[in-house]
């Protein structure tokens, strides 16, 4: 709250506060400019809303026969909605699919509340998706709104069949027949900067080890990791086993 002009008298300048909506924004009955100051903080305290539209209340102050007004916008907080969370115990992968109210926020997810978030969400195709690879199955996970609100889901572990027949295994011409799965590696970056592979390429076969390593350019911070590698520092080693999706986010 601010003055044109300070306060001369010793008791300063008392101003009025008043709130259009008590029940959503609460505001002090009066505060008071000091003398030869110009302005003065006052704390306002805010409810819950409720929905999914944001709320304006008009706060009112009045001193010596002025009155100005000013609008707050109360939010509510975002709903987090956790449509998929799987493990696949073959590739080692978790991956997790949500979706929020509020489309202008960053998810971020992860196993254990205590620890806090493993990787950042990306939005495609209208739903936020993350995965990392895990040694074994969580139990739980827990996505999080940067505008406030969570979620948390028991995670389905999924195991791939087998497949049999006849109760015999096929074999012909004396030799053994195998077969090549090929995976599929996205790099993709945030900011500036670029990343470099160990190995060229965007497809290769299961249980390729390749490390990537994000160079930002001059004068750019470097974030981090998120999808299928985390942390930051500026080298990741991943072993695809699966499609795999890595983001380096630069400033």
């Amino acid at each position: 709250m601010s003055v044109n002009n300070f306060p001369r008298g010793v008791a300063g300048a008392v101003i009025s506060l008043t709130s259009s909506d008590p029940a959503i924004v609460q505001v002090p009955a009066t505060v008071t400019v000091a003398q030869y100051q110009y302005g003065v903080a006052f704390p306002v305290t805010t409810s819950v809303v409720k929905g999914s539209a944001p709320v304006n209340v008009t706060i009112t102050a009045s001193y010596n026969g002025s009155v100005i007004t000013g609008t707050i916008a109360v939010y509510p907080i975002p709903t987090v909605t956790i449509t998929q969370a799987d493990y696949l115990t073959d590739t080692q992968m978790l991956k997790v699919v949500a979706t929020t109210t509020f489309d202008n926020s960053i998810l971020t997810y992860g196993t254990d509340v205590s620890v806090g978030p493993l990787g950042t969400m990306q939005f495609e195709l209208g739903s936020f998706k993350g995965s990392i690879i895990l040694p074994s199955a969580p139990k739980t996970v827990t996505v999080w709104n940067s505008n406030g609100g969570f979620a948390t889901m028991n995670v389905t572990v999924k195991t791939p069949k087998t497949a049999t027949g006849g109760g015999g295994t096929a074999t012909g011409g004396g030799g053994t027949a195998t077969t090549s799965t090929t995976v599929k590696l996205t790099v993709r970056t945030t900011g500036k900067g670029t990343v470099t592979q160990s190995i060229a390429g965007t497809s290769f076969a299961s249980g390729t080890t390749i490390t990537l390593t994000a160079k930002p350019d001059a004068g750019q911070p470097w974030i981090g990791w998120s999808g299928a590698c985390t942390g930051t520092s500026t080298t990741c080693t991943i072993t695809l086993k699966a499609d795999a999706t890595v983001t380096a986010n630069f400033k």
